[in-house]
């Protein structure tokens, strides 16, 4: 489903004689399978994220290629890859980058207002199945200040989700909850990927790995 071949990202990081330059992914062979769970690890700052955004479009790769399905993403048109990600791949940030004036149905249909016209004409639908995957139909009328960090998480899960992708990216999902909310949002995804759907998971947690 998803190859990577010989993908390098540099970033140059200050100005002038105090620039230095980072290489956050060097040379990275990687080929996913459909159905497969796949955990990427490592310290903080060795390139998990970047990783990621170079897999989901988000950031072009200095050289290699990103092949998802076939296709090598930075050989299509900007408007092509945002298509792409809209319709195939659930992104999952570490900040849950929720709307604060949009309920929280509202944030989670966000993503269909992108999609085809059938999409779009089933996406309260498709928010309230989604919703209920998460465990949160009760809470659709909710804004996001009157959620926890779980049901936080929770509602960034439903989001990824909403347009049924085949891939979902889930950057640091647990980060800065508490034990019994973590083993709660790793069921979540257990349960998601046991539907068939491809996860690639970054995390630094010795315990999800």
């Amino acid at each position: 489903m998803i190859e990577l071949k010989q993908v390098t990202k540099t970033y140059f990081r200050g100005q002038g004689s105090m620039q230095m330059t980072v290489r956050a992914v060097e040379q990275v062979e990687m080929t996913i399978q459909a159905g497969e769970f796949v955990v990427i690890t490592g310290r903080s700052g060795c390139g998990k994220t970047t990783l990621l955004n170079l897999i989901a479009g988000l950031a072009k790769p200095d050289s290699g290629k990103v092949i998802f399905e076939g296709m090598d993403i930075w050989a299509m048109k900007d408007e092509e890859i945002s298509v792409l990600r809209n319709r195939k791949i659930g992104l999952m940030f570490q900040v849950p980058s929720l709307m604060p004036t949009l309920n929280v149905m509202d944030n989670v249909v966000l993503p269909t207002l992108f999609a085809p016209k059938e999409t779009r004409r089933n996406a309260y639908q498709r928010g309230r199945e989604a919703l209920d995957a998460v465990g949160l139909s009760g809470l659709k009328e909710a804004f996001p200040r009157h959620l926890s960090a779980g049901e936080e998480k929770r509602v960034v899960i439903a989001r990824a989700i909403v347009n049924r992708p085949p891939v979902l990216l889930a950057d640091e999902p647990t980060a800065n909850l508490d034990e019994r909310t973590e083993e709660e949002v790793m069921a979540l995804l257990q349960k998601i990927h046991a539907g068939g759907t491809t996860i690639l998971l970054v995390t630094h947690h010795p315990g999800l790995i």
